[in-house]
């Protein structure tokens, strides 16, 4: 167990709030513990609270330094008619300034609320917490949940209910405290359960179980949630869990800044047939541990279909291990802290339009001769420091050029500095990889795809922050021109910032 990990175990300490931005544009949760979530960005900027006026801290006025009331009295009583003139000049000054920022100031887009939707329920106005409304919900339930800080754990499954926060993430959080699992999802369970709109944070388990979210035996929809700052013990992992005969569906969501000593930080999953569309994995793993981004780990019965998703910034990348079935498509694996892609397993596994580079350690790995079909993928700049061999595609038996997979440099636009929450995976226009993808995932315009993340046909379906506005995917920084009339946002992480406000 990592020292990391110990201290987290033994404090139940609130999470560390590493999180989060993807890229210059996209400033997600810059908080240090779960309960600053709802004041730091992401859907709706609100304000931090503040001191009333008289309640000032002690001194301020007197020995502090300052002007007590009596003293500022005198001095405008004494300033003169000069003091005054000047004085109505600076005030007629700053409300011209005053008024120039507010017309080019975006337009504020306030945060939903439920009365905007029909529910069944309403959080906090029908129950005192999100739970208490789920053991009062029929089954169908919709349960709509107000932007808040909820300090619970939540058990759902014996009944189909959907639960939004209805303002997202950044303003909607489940806080675990640290004493177990935050989110459990059990059978019977299927799609017609839904989580969506939540920050699911500060999980801690020592049981062979996820801190995050566990998923036994059950097949949810889970979108528009990030889940960070959860920790777990060897066997499980630290944001989520999947086991058993799952088939859940993850869309739109964010797993980062989670721990797991040994293995699995960020998502791991051991049985189950696992959907993740337009999921970032960023930023997980205790140093050392083996698919600290996402592992895989199941028999025969158990598969994983990845379709534009981001795996950066991690312990490790990828670990495929057992006899699961996988199919990574427009997938970017880069710059974890070990190795990029490691194909562990007996299973078939299918890789096309993937993009593995700048890891520190081997690039695309197949360890014990996987049955493996790659095809137009890119690896390139990965490096393992102990290996004297090539580093970016070890174990591979196929012919690497035939499958018109490429070794270049993808040119993304931004992926400088040690900090993976301010790296830019879009490609610059002249990147080789630019329409150099598989001719039958063509892009959303049509074109041939691009390899990587932004490409293929659900390139356009990026929508992190739920406000029907999705990403720009084109290569290229954010066109304030083109974008905003295509309806394309440059900010995906903030309701408050899209098209017409702010792009």
């Amino acid at each position: 167990m990592s020292r990391a990990i110990a201290r987290r175990s033994a404090s139940k300490r609130r999470g560390s709030g590493r999180l989060l931005a993807l890229s210059a544009g996209f400033a997600l949760l810059a908080c240090v513990g779960c309960e600053q979530g709802v004041a730091l960005a992401g859907r709706g900027d609100l304000d931090a609270p503040t001191r009333p006026e008289d309640t000032a801290p002690e001194g301020v006025g007197d020995e502090a330094g300052g002007v007590d009331a009596d003293t500022a009295s005198d001095s405008e009583v004494d300033a003169g008619p000069d003091a005054d003139a000047e004085a109505e000049a600076d005030t007629d000054a700053e409300a011209g300034e005053d008024a120039d920022a507010d017309e080019d100031a975006p337009d504020v887009v306030p945060l939903p609320t439920c009365a905007s939707m029909t529910a069944d329920l309403v959080v906090p106005r029908d129950a005192d917490g999100i739970q208490a409304a789920i053991d009062m919900a029929e089954p169908g339930a919709v349960i709509c949940v107000e932007a808040g800080e909820y300090r619970e754990q939540l058990h759902l499954g014996e009944k189909p209910v959907w639960i939004v926060g209805v303002a997202g993430p950044a303003a909607t959080i489940v806080d675990g405290g640290g004493e177990g699992v935050v989110v459990w999802i059990g059978a019977p369970a299927g799609p017609d359960t839904v989580l969506e709109g939540f920050t699911i944070c500060n999980g801690w388990n020592d049981s062979g179980f996820a801190g995050g979210i566990e998923i036994n035996n059950a097949s949810p929809v889970l979108r528009h949630l990030v889940v960070r700052d959860n920790g777990a013990i060897v066997g499980a992992a630290g944001g989520l869990h999947i086991s058993g005969t799952s088939s859940p569906t993850i869309a739109d969501s964010i797993i980062a800044g989670n721990e797991a000593a040994g293995w699995g930080g960020g998502l791991t999953i051991e049985g189950g047939r696992v959907t993740l569309q337009n999921v970032l994995v960023i930023g997980n793993g205790d140093d050392g541990a083996y698919g600290g981004g996402l592992l895989v780990d199941g028999d025969a019965s158990s598969s994983l279909t990845a379709t534009n998703v981001i795996v950066a910034g991690n312990s490790q990348g990828i670990w495929l291990r057992g006899e699961n079935e996988v199919t990574l498509t427009n997938v970017i694996v880069a710059r974890n802290r070990g190795e990029g892609l490691l194909a562990h397993g007996n299973g078939p596994m299918t890789f096309r339009n993937v993009s593995v580079t700048h890891n520190h350690g081997f690039g695309l790995r197949n360890d014990i001769g996987s049955t493996m079909s790659v095809s137009r993928c890119n690896s390139w700049g990965n490096v393992e420091v102990a290996w004297d061999g090539p580093d970016d595609v070890v174990g591979y038996t196929g012919d690497w050029a035939a499958g018109g997979n490429l070794s270049v440099d993808p040119g993304y636009l931004d992926v400088s500095g040690d900090n993976p929450l301010l790296w830019n995976f879009h490609l610059s226009p002249d990147s080789p990889l630019v329409d150099a993808g598989d001719v039958a995932v063509p892009d959303p315009d049509g074109g041939r795809s691009d390899i990587g993340a932004w490409g293929g046909p659900e390139a356009d379906d990026w929508d992190l922050d739920a406000d029907g506005h999705p990403s720009w995917w084109m290569p290229g920084p954010y066109d304030p021109l083109r974008d905003p009339a295509l309806g394309l946002d440059c900010d995906d992480f903030r309701i408050a910032v899209g098209p017409g406000s702010g792009c």
